[in-house]
């Protein structure tokens, strides 16, 4: 009998062992979420999307006009997809592409919502993306794509 004690005392203690092992990694893999999706570092991303965030509630368009890749590629859903090509054509069609849905959507996003994969992170389902590039030495996180459901000027 004290040594079916004894055993069970030890899986138990294993069985604690390896909980806190898995917990911790899964945790760790969550710090790095950004850095896995190809940017320097998860306080980079992090700083970067509070400032982008912060460009939206004041609707800062010259601002959001210099965190786009150019040539631009906006899609909406069963439309065509356009091409801006730099940023004084965002300007024109900056409430066409963020409408009053798409920011109301980036200011509910925290950066736990947010979904990465190799290619980058993203908004929702897609609707803006994130991408970090090297341009000139320097690293810089820039949106390459807009992908929306409905075309914002015919409301």
């Amino acid at each position: 009998m004290g040594s079916t004690n004894w055993f069970r005392l030890r899986l138990i203690r294993l069985t604690c062992v390896l909980l806190l092992l898995s917990a911790s990694n899964v945790f760790g893999q969550e710090n790095d979420k950004f850095l896995k999706a190809g940017f320097d570092d998860d306080s980079t991303f992090l700083f970067f999307y509070s400032k982008y965030q912060k460009a939206i509630k004041e609707n800062d368009s010259l601002y959001l006009a210099t965190i786009n890749d150019y040539p631009l590629k906006v899609s909406y859903w069963l439309k065509k997809p356009f091409i801006i090509k730099d940023q004084k054509s965002f300007l024109n069609r900056y409430s066409q592409i963020y409408s009053k849905s798409l920011r109301e959507l980036i200011l509910s996003q925290t950066p736990d919502d947010l979904h990465t994969t190799w290619r980058g992170a993203f908004v929702g389902r897609g609707e803006v993306w994130f991408v970090g590039y090297i341009i000139d030495d320097s690293s810089r996180i820039l949106i390459p794509s807009f992908n929306l459901s409905t075309d914002a000027s015919n409301k």
